[in-house]
C-alpha cells in the first residue's frame, strides 16, 4: 500500500505497520500513519476471572504462538460446534435458569467444583453472540465558506457508545451466582445439586421438603481409624475371619430395624394406626417437615466379599458423611470386629440421581442446559407428589377426628 509516496507494509495477524522508503529518499523517521479503524466489536482479552487453564489442553496447544484474535476465534468455535452459535447470550442465560446435578469426584471440594463449573459456563456465555452497543446521538457543527461569508450547519448521526465497547466494559457475564444444595466433604463423591437464577426457589423448596438421600458405602473389615475412614490414622487392627455373610446380614438387619423405629417416631403418622403399619411395610414413610434430627432411614447389604463389603444407606439430608462413616464403624463393632469406610458415594439427592448428574467432561453449556430442563421437571414432580401426600394425610386425620367425635 502506497501512502504519500511511502510503501506501507502491514504485519500479518497484527495492527502494526512498517514504512519502507523508496531509494534515494532522505533517511529519518517516517511520517505518522494512523492505525486502521478497529472492528465494531473486537474480541476482548481473557478476563482474570476466567483463566485460560479451563480450555482443553488440545486447544491451548493449538493457540500457542498465535495472535490473540485467532485464539479467541478458535475458542468461540467450541460453542459454535455445540449448536449455540445462532443463540444470543441473554437468551441462553434465561434458558439456563433451573436445577441440575453434577458428579463431584473424590479428593475435590465442592467449592472447587462450583468455581470450575461457573468459570466454564461464563467462558462459553461470553463467547456467544452479544447484544450490540447502545447508539448515541452525535451532533457535529460544520463551517463552510460561501459568497455571503461563513455558514454553519449541523450534522446529526448515531454512533456506538464507547462505554459498551468490550475493551472498556470487559466480559459481559462475570458471575452466575450458582447456589449449591446439600454439600459433600472432600473425601466423598457423587451427586451434587446446583441452581441458577429462578432455580434457587426450587432448591429452597427441595431443602424444606421431607426428601431423603441415598448413599453407597464401601467398607473394610479389620481396621479402625480415628475418622472412621481408611485414610485416617489407624488405631486398631483385628481379625475378621469369623465374619460370614449371615452374620453381616443379621447385623445390617438389626441396624435397619432401629432406623425404621426412629423414623416412625419422627414421622407425622400415628405409630399405632393401620396407616402407619402399611406405610412402614411398603417403605413409604417420610420424616416430618418440622425440625428433624439426622436419621438413617434404611440400610441394606449390597455386597460382601471379605474384608470388603458394600452398604446401601438411605438417610435424611441433615446427616453428614462423617455419620455415615461411623455407621460402617458400628457395623464392625456389632460383628465383634472393626470397620472403616473406604468410599462414600451419594447416588441420589431427592429426585435427582446419578442418571441426572453430569460427569466432569460434560461440564459445558449445552449439556447443562439440557440437565437444567430435566432437573427442574424432576424437582417439580417430586414436590407436587409430596404436597399431595401431605394433603391426603391431613384429610385422613380430619376424618378420624370426626369419627371419634361421633
Amino acid at each position: 500500500m502506497i501512502v504519500n509516496g511511502i510503501d506501507i507494509k502491514r504485519d500479518r495477524g497484527s495492527h502494526l505497520y512498517h514504512a519502507r522508503l523508496p531509494r534515494g529518499s532522505p533517511r529519518g523517521p517516517p511520517p505518522a500513519v494512523p492505525p486502521p479503524l478497529s472492528p465494531a466489536v473486537p474480541t476482548p482479552a481473557l478476563s482474570p476471572a476466567v483463566p485460560s487453564s479451563f480450555f482443553p489442553a488440545r486447544e491451548r496447544e493449538a493457540c500457542k504462538g498465535r495472535p490473540l484474535e485467532r485464539c479467541r476465534s478458535q475458542q468461540r468455535a467450541l460453542c459454535n460446534s455445540a449448536g449455540l452459535c445462532a443463540m444470543s447470550g441473554p437468551r441462553v442465560l434465561r434458558e439456563l435458569h433451573g436445577v441440575f446435578a453434577v458428579y463431584k469426584p473424590a479428593a475435590v471440594t465442592w467449592r472447587q467444583v462450583r468455581s470450575t463449573l461457573e468459570s466454564r459456563l461464563l467462558q462459553e456465555l461470553n463467547a456467544l453472540k452479544q447484544p450490540g452497543a447502545r447508539q448515541l446521538v452525535k451532533v457535529e457543527t460544520f463551517t463552510t465558506a460561501t459568497e455571503r461569508g461563513e455558514e454553519q450547519s449541523l450534522a446529526v448521526s448515531l454512533v456506538p457508545s464507547l462505554a459498551d465497547h468490550p475493551l472498556v466494559r470487559g466480559p459481559r457475564y462475570r458471575s452466575l451466582g450458582l447456589a449449591v444444595g446439600h454439600g459433600l466433604d472432600t473425601s466423598a463423591s457423587g451427586v451434587l445439586v446446583f441452581a441458577v437464577g429462578s432455580g434457587r426457589r426450587l432448591l429452597d423448596e427441595l431443602r424444606k421438603s421431607p426428601v431423603t438421600q441415598a448413599y453407597t458405602l464401601h467398607g473394610r473389615l479389620g481396621i479402625a481409624t480415628e475418622d472412621f475412614s481408611t485414610q485416617g490414622r489407624v488405631i486398631e487392627t483385628v481379625t475378621y475371619e469369623h465374619v460370614t455373610r449371615d452374620l453381616m446380614e443379621r447385623a445390617v438387619a438389626m441396624m435397619h430395624g432401629a432406623a425404621q423405629k426412629a423414623l416412625l417416631l419422627h414421622s407425622d403418622v400415628d405409630v399405632g394406626s393401620h396407616e402407619g403399619y402399611l406405610r412402614a411395610v411398603s417403605g413409604c414413610l417420610l420424616p416430618s417437615r418440622h425440625k428433624t434430627p439426622a436419621l438413617i432411614t434404611a440400610v441394606r447389604l449390597a455386597d460382601f466379599n471379605p474384608p470388603a463389603f458394600t452398604l446401601e444407606v438411605q438417610c435424611t439430608p441433615q446427616g453428614s458423611q462423617l455419620a455415615l462413616r461411623r455407621c460402617v464403624h458400628d457395623v464392625g463393632r456389632e460383628l465383634r470386629c472393626a470397620g472403616a469406610a473406604h468410599l462414600v458415594r451419594r447416588v441420589r439427592d431427592g429426585p435427582l440421581a446419578l442418571a441426572h448428574a453430569l460427569a466432569p467432561a460434560r461440564w459445558h453449556l449445552l449439556p447443562v442446559l439440557a440437565a437444567a430442563r430435566a432437573g427442574g421437571l424432576a424437582v417439580r414432580t417430586a414436590l407436587g407428589t409430596v404436597v399431595k401426600r401431605e394433603e391426603g394425610e391431613e384429610g385422613e386425620g380430619e376424618e378420624e377426628e370426626d369419627f371419634r367425635r361421633e
